[in-house]
């Protein structure tokens, strides 16, 4: 009997860790540490690939919706667009002032109190656009021109899809070289 208790002794002590904590227990809180990670591992993955922002929609016309992530692209595009617009004319003043003549100057000098260098949420818009609408950010600008350029887009495409337009295999094929074209200028 003597050994019989020793035996159940050793057992005892067995079934704990070294810092006197169960090892099922041990293995539990492991478990769910790892299983913690994983889980953040997977929802930045999710994040950082656009997936939340692709189930997200920004605007919706007549049952066709765009998501947060087109809306982004779209807004980038408008603002691209104002840029390019007046680097244009900037270029031709620029060939008549000189090479001392800048973006900054142009701006100033057509009344546009914008800096392309500047992010437009930090900058105040503080005139009327052509419509008499006013806005307090050149973001909000922005956001409103892209606003109406998806809403013609959406109606575009509702009259596309009424007339039975559809893309035939040259314009698809059309479409995948501008897209490959693109993505190996982004590359380079």
């Amino acid at each position: 009997m003597g050994n019989l208790k020793i035996s159940k002794a050793k057992k005892k002590n067995n079934t704990k860790g070294t810092s006197g904590i169960p090892n099922w227990l041990l293995s539990l809180l492991i478990t769910l540490v790892l299983i913690a990670v994983i889980a953040v591992c997977v929802f930045i993955f999710i994040t950082n690939a656009g997936w939340p922002m692709r189930w997200t929609t920004a605007m919706e016309l007549d049952g066709y919706k765009v998501d947060v992530n087109m809306m982004s692209y779209y807004y980038q595009k408008t603002q691209d667009n104002f840029l390019n617009q007046h680097y244009q004319t900037y270029s031709n003043y620029a060939s008549f002032m000189g090479e001392d003549y800048t973006f900054e100057d142009y701006f100033e000098q057509v009344g546009i109190e914008y800096d392309p260098y500047l992010d437009p949420e930090e900058q105040d818009y503080k005139e009327d656009d052509e419509n008499g609408d006013t806005y307090e950010k050149w973001s909000d600008y922005f956001l409103a021109q892209t606003v109406e350029s998806v809403k013609e887009l959406l109606v575009y495409r509702a009259e596309a899809v009424k007339l039975g337009v559809t893309l035939d295999k040259e314009d698809k094929e059309a479409i995948n070289q501008d897209i490959d074209a693109w993505i190996s200028e982004l590359r380079a």
